[in-house]
């Protein structure tokens, strides 16, 4: 963190986005306030500092929440980050981006490392299950006793 010339170099933090399907917790907040000291703790030695949070506003999880609440996916992650922003400010929670998976900015950059990592990855198909709970495709081989 300390260059060659003892002079502070850029520092980033950026923690886990969580799900926007349910309330902020203790989870959130014990993360969060770890961030939280270190972008202070470094900000004290140089104003080249970025921390980053916020919400995954899409996938299974998001949408099985809305249909629950009976509105719009964005409507219900709308609701779900105000909750979020005034959870952190009560815990006087500092950071210098908000992250949301829905905005302009984040499809701009996904975008942009998509065609960039176009000419490194293939197209393929995957056959499987997916787990919602576990965020992750099964096979058979994933089968323990008839169940996964």
């Amino acid at each position: 963190m300390i260059n060659n010339n003892n002079k502070m170099s850029n520092i980033s933090i950026t923690t886990a986005i969580d799900y926007a399907n349910g309330l902020p917790h203790i989870g959130h907040l014990f993360e969060k306030t770890i961030a939280d000291f270190l972008f202070r703790y470094y900000s004290s030695f140089s104003r080249n500092m970025l921390c980053n949070i916020g919400l995954d506003e899409h996938g299974l999880k998001i949408q099985n929440f809305s249909l629950k609440l009976t509105i719009l996916p964005i409507n219900s992650t709308n609701i779900t980050c105000n909750k979020f922003k005034v959870f952190f400010k009560n815990f006087c929670i500092n950071y210098s981006n908000f992250i949301r998976t829905s905005s302009f900015s984040h499809f701009k950059t996904c975008n942009y490392l998509i065609k960039f990592l176009k000419t490194h990855t293939y197209l393929d198909y995957y056959n499987g299950y997916y787990s919602v709970k576990e965020e992750l495709f099964l096979t058979d081989r994933d089968l323990v006793n008839g169940y996964f």
